[in-house]
């Protein structure tokens, strides 16, 4: 199956049909990556996306320049080329022999159902660990793996631990703990930083919640209080457990985090 979902996809500019895709593009080396939301045909602060872009391609030294507004009207192209208002969207920037490229595509999406939003979800710990963990770079060795492991264990998702033994991140989402009504992330440089944790973080900052960015080995995940997943399909999601822990899925700080980071998605879907 494709990984370009609906009919028409945008290459270099150009319009093309889905029928002439070409995932073989997804098994390039350094293929640097960002995945935007649509709502309500406009997409989900695309600033965010486009800042975080350009921090990988300056990791993964690829010469180009992420133009906020050209991605915005591009999403908003294809948007209306493919008739859609809700979903997620692809872009890609890779080298393409002496110049490079950029491929932009709706992908299948998975919200959160209202159960899992209210009871939690399942996850398991694998241990793995990204070569570039700060630049949001296809890695289809990792994620096959993540995938096989989450259809075969039947959970939500794979949480990853590092050779040290150090909670890092999921496979497509960032990790965050309470413990006594403080916040705990891992430190931006061992992980991806998603837009999502970014806007975790300021809800956070607005509300007067202790964020601490310190490292959480597996071994000291069972005195945390709650845990929960960020990421751009995903938002703020509670887990209900890890491995064989349980947490509390209604847990007063993560509640009110959820609910304001709920309310940012909802006044996006208001705007006319």
């Amino acid at each position: 199956m494709t990984e370009c979902f609906k009919d028409k996809y945008i290459y270099n500019s150009e319009v093309l049909p889905a029928s002439t895709f070409d995932d073989s593009i997804l098994e390039k080396e350094n293929v640097v990556y960002e995945v935007v939301r649509l709502i309500n045909g406009e997409p989900f602060q695309v600033e965010y996306n486009s800042n975080r872009l350009q921090r990988s391609l300056n990791s993964a030294k690829i010469d180009y320049i992420a133009d906020v507004e050209k991605f915005r009207s591009d999403i908003i192209r294809l948007a209306k080329l493919n008739n859609v208002e809700e979903g997620n969207v692809k872009i890609l920037v890779f080298k393409d022999g002496e110049r490079v490229s950029t491929l932009m595509f709706f992908i299948h999406h998975y919200y959160p159902t209202y159960e899992q939003l209210e009871y939690g979800v399942v996850t398991k710990t694998l241990k793995a660990e990204r070569n570039n963990p700060t630049a949001k770079v296809i890695n289809k060795n990792l994620r096959k793996l993540a995938n096989s492991l989450i259809e075969r264990d039947n959970v939500f998702e794979i949480v990853l631990i590092d050779s040290d033994d150090y909670v890092t991140e999921g496979s497509r989402s960032n990790i965050f703990f309470v413990k006594s009504g403080v916040v705990y992330t891992t430190p931006d440089e061992f992980v991806l930083p998603g837009t999502a944790r970014k806007r975790v973080i300021e809800i956070c900052n607005n509300l007067s919640i202790e964020v601490v960015k310190e490292r959480m080995l597996y071994t000291d995940i069972k005195e945390v209080d709650a845990v929960f997943l960020t990421g751009t399909s995903l938002g703020v999601l509670p887990i209900l457990k890890i491995d064989n822990k349980e947490f509390d899925v209604n847990d007063s700080v993560m509640r009110v985090i959820q609910t304001k980071y709920l309310d940012i998605l909802s006044a996006q879907s208001d705007k006319v």
